[in-house]
């Protein structure tokens, strides 16, 4: 799916009764203005429009915003500074 696909999608289901929308973008581990700004807010503004007032919608943030994943990521470093992993040689292109 493209972002543009889950504009039409929401409204779909907003016109099918739907009343509450979540949308993450799993494929992101950064957050950048368009999956911010279009996902999170224009796709879930036009779902809430359509869908009514007591509608809900929610915009789960890619995982940059998790504390967690930035341990992660410090402590896989820190690991392979202290005991570098073994790197496969790369074979001949003849």
């Amino acid at each position: 799916l493209f972002p543009y696909t889950t504009l039409f999608r929401s409204e779909e289901l907003a016109a099918g009764g739907a009343k509450n929308l979540c949308l993450y973008c799993p494929g992101f581990v950064a957050d950048n203005i368009e999956n911010v700004t279009e996902t999170g807010g224009d796709i879930l503004t036009l779902f809430k429009t359509r869908a009514g007032e007591d509608s809900q919608g929610t915009f789960v943030g890619a995982l940059n915003a998790a504390p967690a994943l930035i341990e992660a990521i410090c402590d896989q470093i820190e690991a392979d500074v202290a005991n570098p992993p073994e790197v496969p040689a790369i074979p001949s292109r003849r």
